[in-house]
């Protein structure tokens, strides 16, 4: 007995082998192309920080409190606390990030955890006078009125790319307002020595 409209529930060998070529081909052609260019990776990098620094003004302002963000470029994170007088401010809101291996009262960012962000690296953190710069730094601080402890502004420099061929961008943060910008993607190696 036949039957002449049975239709086929799978791929036959040739066409599962075909669906095969053709997704390794498109592998090899956009695995290469997929990683991050040093420009993305910084660009993206720059912003976290700078969300992160928005989110640290933020609850200052809110809190009517001082908040810090301590920056460890030896080990490539930061750390925001609450460093105000009231104790009930010291547990820091839950964050979407948040470590479960972490205190309530910090939220750290490592930038060698975050995905495609891996050859990013805290360069160094400065206070300039808009010319020049006046000395190095070792945290952030905001007040209640969103204003840093510094009198010049912020410079938080980060770093990508191989030892030949390094770019460098910058996080400014102005003193009286604690408003940030992204400065521009550049080769050249700030200079973070002071005389």
């Amino acid at each position: 007995m036949t039957y002449p409209n049975r239709q086929h529930n799978g791929f036959t060998l040739i066409e599962l082998m075909i669906v095969i070529v053709v997704t390794a081909i498109l592998i090899g052609i956009v695995l290469p192309n997929s990683s991050a260019s040093l420009y993305e990776q910084l660009r993206s990098a720059s912003q976290i920080l700078q969300y992160d620094i928005a989110y640290a003004r933020s609850l200052a302002t809110s809190n009517a409190s001082t908040y810090r963000i301590a920056f460890d470029t030896t080990n490539n994170k930061y750390t925001l606390t609450h460093v105000g007088t009231n104790p009930n401010l010291n547990v820091l809101p839950d964050s979407a990030f948040l470590n479960e291996d972490e205190p309530d009262d910090q939220h750290t960012t490592n930038l060698h955890e975050l995905l495609g962000l891996t050859n990013v690296k805290l360069l160094g953190i400065v206070e300039t006078d808009g010319i020049k710069q006046i000395r190095s730094l070792e945290y952030l601080e905001f007040g209640p009125l969103g204003e840093t402890t510094t009198r010049g502004n912020t410079e938080i420099w980060l770093q990508s790319g191989p030892e030949d061929d390094q770019r460098y961008i910058s996080v400014t943060v102005n003193p009286v307002t604690g408003l940030t910008t992204i400065g521009p993607f550049t080769a050249k190696r700030p200079s973070l020595s002071f005389y």
